[in-house]
């Protein structure tokens, strides 16, 4: 999925965000090796997509369950930045975009 320079989502082919209240928290952010996406709400078979600055897809995740509804992500090799990150469901529908910061 591209992102433009300024982090925006492009339209293309995307479902809209859905209406029901969705509240992810990521902790810590900035993080240095590795941080934690929580998610609240049920969702089944949620994808994680990371991108970077140039909308290059750096990191996935992909999850039938996730134990307490958590995503650990780990720095690995990526140098240090700014990260663009989409969450959708089983049925490509969105479920939250946001930014974080790896130190």
């Amino acid at each position: 999925m591209p992102i433009d320079t300024i982090g925006c989502y492009l339209s293309a082919g995307i479902n809209q965000i859905s209406d029901h209240e969705t509240t992810i928290t990521i902790s810590p952010n900035p993080f240095t090796t590795t941080t934690t996406l929580t998610l609240q709400g049920t969702y089944h078979n949620p994808s994680l997509f990371i991108y970077n600055l140039l909308g290059q897809e750096v990191e996935t995740f992909h999850g039938t369950s996730l134990p307490n509804q958590q995503i650990t992500i780990n720095r690995n090799n990526l140098p240090s930045g700014m990260y663009f990150y989409k969450l959708i469901d089983e049925n490509q529908e969105m479920i939250s975009i946001g930014k974080m910061i790896m130190e």
